[in-house]
């Protein structure tokens, strides 16, 4: 919930950049400064208004080694940690290819917004039992 809330508030703080730096050039289009310039600078409102448009996921990394070190410094902390995502991106994909497997919508939700397979797995089994007591 707390990784939502960090990308909700970067969005926001992109977005009004974005229409900031738009009001300034529409200003100066409108005073007839050089055309070449606001051509530029609209040409980067227009790509901070794509980067605040699109979410910044905090999907699981393949490279769990690199992951793990970036997480824990002690070696023997990051081999622990190796062995767990490694099972716990093993376990995601074994349920996930069952008959009656993860639904698309929760693993993309998970996905979006944990960073760790075994936390990724974790979300997964909360959403799938909540959406089975509420289908009661």
């Amino acid at each position: 919930m707390f990784e939502l809330a960090i990308l909700d508030i970067t969005f926001f703080l992109l977005l009004c950049l974005a229409v900031a730096i738009g009001v300034v050039l529409l200003l100066r289009w409108l005073r007839n400064d050089t055309e070449k310039t606001t051509k530029r600078g609209l040409r980067v409102v227009v790509a901070w208004a794509v980067l605040a448009a699109t979410p910044a996921a905090a999907a699981p990394s393949d490279d769990i080694r690199a992951y793990c070190a970036y997480v824990h410094r002690s070696y023997q902390i990051r081999l622990v940690c190796e062995r767990q995502e490694q099972a716990g991106k093993a376990r995601l994909y074994r349920q996930q290819d069952m008959p009656y497997g993860i639904p698309r919508d929760i693993w993309d939700y998970c996905g979006s917004i944990h960073d760790s397979w075994q936390i990724m797995e974790v979300c997964t089994r909360q959403e799938l039992r909540a959406k089975r007591l509420l289908s009661r």
